[in-house]
């Protein structure tokens, strides 16, 4: 199913599908889910949401995979529920403006991610089980931060997660496993990793010739690495 508009796409009742893909592009305009009302559900196929300006999300269900785009502009919270916004298998997100705000991050219940913004804005993320970065990673090209946190499960980061513009990256997981398997870099800002409850967490600049020390000489604890942890001043 195929939803379009010059201008803004207004969800506001549930839109579903038993197998196929859904897909919505506002090409001048906004994705716009009414709060609570407007959901999309689909059994197994994909979702695809696509804005020249903002994504505001509610509730978006599939067991398929999901690509949020903003070109634009910001992908949002729209609920006033703290529940996922994003459920599903694998999700592309790639936004202008930010992806989530500094103060209300995208709630998931996804099986792996990929992240991009553009311009300005934080990528800010709380997923609700365990999630893994997977594909081209995680990227804030803006100045914002990365805030990736997951509240009951474990964390692999297996594609690189970078703040190149500067910003801080906190990964943290509550209270699992946090296995880092990627760089994890800030260009200027600090990088934290926390692994709940007796975690490893990384406040000071490390130089990139540097090497995290293998999991066997780290403090007992859910942290484990097989990469190198960058935060570099400019």
């Amino acid at each position: 199913e195929t939803l379009g508009a010059g201008r803004n796409v207004v969800v506001d009742s549930g839109v579903q599908s038993e197998s196929g893909s859904i897909s919505m592009r506002a090409r001048q305009g906004d994705v716009i889910m009414a709060d609570e009302s407007g959901t999309i559900t689909s059994e197994t196929g994909e979702v695809n949401l696509t804005a020249s300006g903002d994504v505001v999300l509610t509730q978006v269900k599939t067991r398929g995979d999901i690509s949020v785009t903003a070109e634009n502009g910001a992908i949002l919270d729209g609920s006033e529920l703290e529940r996922s916004n994003l459920s599903g298998g694998h999700a592309v997100l790639s936004a202008f403006a930010g992806i989530g705000t500094e103060d209300d991050n995208i709630n998931t219940s996804i099986a792996s991610l990929e992240a991009e913004n553009f311009d300005t804005g934080p990528i800010n993320l709380l997923e609700t089980n365990g999630v893994s970065i997977s594909g081209d990673g995680v990227t804030n090209y803006a100045d914002g931060n990365i805030d990736i946190v997951a509240s009951a499960g474990v964390m692999n980061v297996n594609a690189p997660v970078t703040a190149e513009g500067g910003g801080n990256v906190l990964l943290m997981t509550q209270p699992s496993r946090l296995l880092v398997n990627a760089p994890v870099t800030s260009m200027g800002g600090t990088v934290e990793l926390i692994g709940e409850p007796s975690g490893f967490d990384l406040e000071e600049p490390v130089e990139p010739e540097d090497q995290t020390p293998a999991p066997s000489d780290i403090a007992p604890g859910p942290v484990s690495t097989g990469a190198m942890l960058l935060s570099t001043s400019q």
